[in-house]
């Protein structure tokens, strides 16, 4: 039986875009879209391609990289913005992207995901954590 395993360098990419959009400053700004009453898909867009151009302009990244990671920012992002909608109701925790879980594959393991989720909702609500 023959099965694909994804390269190395798809594995470390996806990575370095889920960490990317971990950061606080992007956190800030998909909060902030959320819990916005008029979600439109321009002010999705832009947070995206902000964090396009970070790739493309970083000087740090290899030049041969910098494309193959930006090309990554929207479907991980929109995999992100799918869950939360599906996933958050009316508590939407400034840190939530930090409890997202990732499968190695860069696919949301809403499995584990919603466990963290449920945890986080029971200490927000009792206040003590287990």
């Amino acid at each position: 039986m023959y099965s694909k395993i994804p390269m190395l360098k798809f594995l470390a990419s996806t990575r370095t875009v889920q960490i990317l959009w971990n950061k606080y400053n992007v956190q800030n700004s998909v909060t902030k879209y959320f819990l916005e009453t008029d979600e439109c898909v321009e002010k999705w867009n832009s947070i995206q391609e902000d964090l396009e151009l970070k790739f493309k302009n970083c000087r740090i990244i290899p030049k041969e990289l910098r494309i193959p990671l930006s090309s990554l920012v929207k479907p991980i992002g929109d995999r992100i913005k799918k869950f939360i909608e599906n996933t958050y109701d009316y508590y939407l925790p400034n840190h939530f992207i930090s409890m997202i879980s990732w499968t190695i594959l860069g696919i949301i393991d809403e499995k584990k995901t919603a466990g963290a989720v449920i945890k986080m909702k029971i200490y927000h609500l009792t206040g003590v954590s287990k």
